[in-house]
């Protein structure tokens, strides 16, 4: 992705930024700048101001929001690293009611991760209450559990089912995998 910009000179150099070629849907995570270019000169908006033209070039990976609710302290840490590892936005509640209250808002998730057994609405619950909101009916939701319940998960509409402790090292690369399957 390539940012151009055009502004004007001021004490702190402040830019305005246009981002061409992206998506405003798609949250971006930038990874590394390529390249920077610069040249000072007149503005082409006639005032006479001196500005700065130029483009950096940027290597963006889509972003991913993600709603997870884990009441294991260790657990929800390992994960929302291994999720900002990625670039992703990560936001994680420890309790049912309190996820329902963000499921019921309009923040937009990209997925939703329920582990099964947590205080207040139980996983299985939240997937189906979830599933019954307009705005999260086509979210993908996975449930973590260390229970065998696969079959529930799946039947209360779960996207993904995950064990734990098993596959909470691939959580991000399972994850990773399904959204970008859903947006193509």
């Amino acid at each position: 992705m390539t940012i151009y910009y055009n502004c004007p000179i001021i004490p702190r150099l402040v830019f305005t930024l246009s981002l061409l070629n992206t998506s405003d849907s798609i949250p971006m995570s930038i990874r590394s700048v390529h390249s920077v270019e610069l040249h000072h000169g007149p503005s082409e908006d006639g005032t006479g101001r001196n500005t700065v033209h130029g483009f950096i070039e940027l290597d963006v990976a889509p972003g991913i929001r993600i709603l997870h609710i884990e009441d294991d302290k260790t657990i929800a840490a390992l994960a929302k690293e291994m999720f900002e590892e990625q670039g992703w936005q990560v936001h994680t509640c420890d309790d049912g009611n309190a996820a329902f209250e963000h499921i019921s808002g309009r923040v937009h998730y990209d997925f939703l991760l329920f582990d099964y057994q947590v205080p207040g609405i139980d996983g299985l619950e939240l997937v189906r209450r979830a599933r019954k909101l307009i705005h999260r009916s086509r979210t993908p939701v996975g449930v973590l559990s260390a229970t065998p319940l696969e079959a529930e998960a799946r039947e209360a509409g779960a996207d993904i089912f995950l064990r734990k402790p098993q596959d909470i090292g691939s959580l991000a690369e399972r994850i990773g995998r399904f959204v970008r399957e859903r947006r193509q």
